[in-house]
């Protein structure tokens, strides 16, 4: 006969009440159904809370054996030692010692009762050994114990009235909010929880609007998904420290904290850039004589040209040790912009490349580098390039050149490059080029027109991707790329198209420039150039006038005119472009995952040195 075991964790006084408190008999009846054998059972620490949420069991499949041990009945007469009472038979004084019934007050305590019986019932088997005897009644084959722990591990507590070790519950029961006063909570009780129609047809919400006093808060049906107790351990950080500092004060230190790193950084659009260090940053006379060096030697490349990449700052150091002291002398030699076309560029106090073209040659390109793996049998960690790149230059020799790109190696090192220090023929045609804006775009495309900057940007980038997968980049495969227009809008987009004119590779390509072309124009606020912004401008003009904004008749019915000649203009490229079979939304999302950076630019600060 199968039996199913429950380790109930409570002193069961009464079977019915305990057998509640696990549902009752319908739960109950479950667990010994054959298909019951994957099932768990609730434990409900309060069972006339239907609000109350039960403790899961955990069931265990064991091979336990139930016996059934006969021991012979005693005989004869007995009474009390020392006492004046009459004489009972055996069979009765079991009677009294197993019911807890006694001939003084007709009651034990349950505790003694229990110790009682625990130690009559083995008494009984040492006076009767080999008289009495033991049946098998059936296998425990479930047991559903309510312990978050292996018994390997079990949590223990010590009874020191007696000495003995007690085996405690570890799994917790979640918090229990009382519902016992809320009006709300009494209606579900009262109407939904019977389950009958009559009732349920009494239910009803309260409709009225507005604010009311005292409103009923529903409670979560759940506040803890942690059913372990978890020893916090709480105590002081043996790094902090209480130290006096120079006004009397008593303060606390972190004796292990990093010392902080007071890089000046600015926003692409600041009117006016720093000119000097921050003024909270140490003195220069009382910083060691090795930071005091390197901080010399950056003055001495910032008068060689006004704006470096770190990498290439960190390769023109006489001393590769200075690694670990470059990051903390930026901040007395120059800015940082956030993001833009110098994003993560050193520039020196004073300097403002956004004010002459002939800074251009000291913008950046900041690269998110990926490779296709070779398939591989098994899980495998993903890594990046860079951290690949990284783990396979240990203990080798640092290359000095890193931070140029000649269109045969890559380094990655770094993710940035300047224009300056691309010696790549073909990039360097490109970006030699006489042909730039007459203001500066400071938030994508600096001195250059978006078309060129995005053809650059798209070579470089396939050019990177072909030699980190051994591969050697070839001019002529970017022919076509070259003959895409130097100004990306509305009436140049067409001839951005290779659609029919190229190979996949060279759409794909083109496609891409179009893409990054267009994102500084799709990003541009209210007020911009409609012709060559996105479609989410023109939404956005359209709901401003539909929503009637703050404007005049006369500046509505202006806008609304740009709106619809935009619209029109967009509708016709979209024709010309559908002609050649190229849909203009998969031309806009091509991007996604190959020119991460892109939208990136103001979320990351890539850190170079610290790797």
């Amino acid at each position: 006969m199968a039996i199913v075991s429950v380790e109930h964790p409570f002193i069961i006084k009464n079977i019915d009440k305990g057998i509640g408190t696990l549902g009752g008999n319908g739960s109950m009846s479950k667990l010994v159904r054959p298909d019951s054998k994957d099932g768990i059972i609730g434990l409900y620490i309060r069972p006339e809370d239907p609000m109350c949420k039960p403790v899961m069991s955990n069931n265990v499949t064991t091979r336990n054996v139930v016996l059934q041990i006969t021991v012979p009945k005693r005989t004869g007469r007995r009474r009390k030692k020392g006492s004046a009472g009459p004489f009972m038979d055996y069979a009765e004084t079991d009677r009294q010692v197993l019911t807890g019934i006694t001939n003084g007050d007709n009651q034990t305590s349950a505790r003694s009762t229990r110790h009682s019986n625990a130690n009559y019932l083995l008494q009984g088997l040492r006076d009767n050994e080999g008289s009495y005897k033991i049946k098998p009644v059936g296998v425990i084959e479930q047991t559903h114990r309510f312990r978050s722990k292996s018994a390997t591990d079990p949590s223990r507590a010590v009874d020191k009235a007696r000495g003995r070790t007690i085996l405690m519950m570890v799994g917790m029961s979640d918090f229990v909010y009382s519902t016992a006063n809320s009006p709300f909570m009494k209606k579900i009780r009262e109407n939904i929880l019977p389950f009958q129609y009559n009732k349920l047809k009494q239910f009803s919400l309260d409709r009225s609007k507005g604010v009311k006093v005292n409103t009923d808060l529903i409670p979560p049906p759940t506040f803890s998904h942690i059913s372990i107790p978890f020893n916090y351990s709480y105590r002081q950080n043996p790094a902090v420290k209480q130290t006096v500092d120079d006004s009397g004060r008593r303060v606390t230190i972190n004796t292990q904290s990093a010392a902080k790193v007071l890089t000046h950084l600015v926003a692409y659009d600041v009117e006016i850039v720093p000119s000097k260090a921050p003024t909270d940053v140490a003195s220069f006379d009382t910083l060691d004589s090795t930071l005091q060096r390197v901080i010399t030697q950056l003055h001495g490349l910032l008068e060689e040209r006004p704006i470096w990449t770190r990498r290439a700052m960190l390769n023109k150091m006489s001393n590769k040790e200075y690694i670990y002291t470059l990051k903390h002398a930026f901040q007395y030699v120059g800015y940082m912009f956030r993001s833009g076309p110098w994003r993560d560029a050193v520039v020196k106090f004073g300097v403002d490349p956004r004010t002459d073209p002939k800074y251009r040659v000291y913008q950046t390109m900041m690269f998110q580098i990926y490779t296709r793996e070779p398939d591989a049998a098994g899980p495998k960690r993903w890594e990046d390039e860079r951290t690949r790149y990284a783990k396979s230059m240990r203990g080798k020799e640092h290359n000095k050149h890193s931070h140029l790109f000649d269109g045969k190696r890559a380094d990655l090192d770094g993710k940035v490059w300047q224009v300056c220090d691309i010696t790549d023929p073909l990039l360097k045609s490109l970006l030699d080029t006489k042909f730039l804006r007459e203001e500066c775009d400071i938030r994508s495309d600096g001195w250059y027109h978006n078309g060129t900057w995005a053809k650059a940007k798209t070579i470089m980038k396939a050019k990177l991707t072909k030699i980190l997968e051994g591969e050697t980049p070839v001019d002529m495969d970017y022919a076509k790329l070259l003959q895409i227009p130097d100004i990306i809008d509305a009436s140049t987009r067409k001839q951005a198209v290779l659609k029919g004119r190229g190979t996949p590779q060279e759409v794909q390509w083109a496609s891409d420039i179009r893409t990054t072309a267009s994102a500084p124009a799709r990003r541009k606020p209210l007020g911009s150039d409609l012709a060559v912004g996105g479609r989410a401008d023109l939404r956005r003009q359209e709901m401003e006038v539909v929503t009637g904004s703050a404007r005049t008749d006369a500046q509505s019915a202006e806008v609304q005119s740009r709106v619809a000649e935009a619209m029109l203009e967009f509708g016709r490229n979209e024709h010309d472009l559908d002609q050649d079979g190229l849909n203009e939304d998969a031309d806009l999302g091509t991007m996604e995952g190959i020119y991460a950076d892109e939208d990136d630019e103001a979320k990351e600060d890539d850190d170079d040195l610290d790797e």
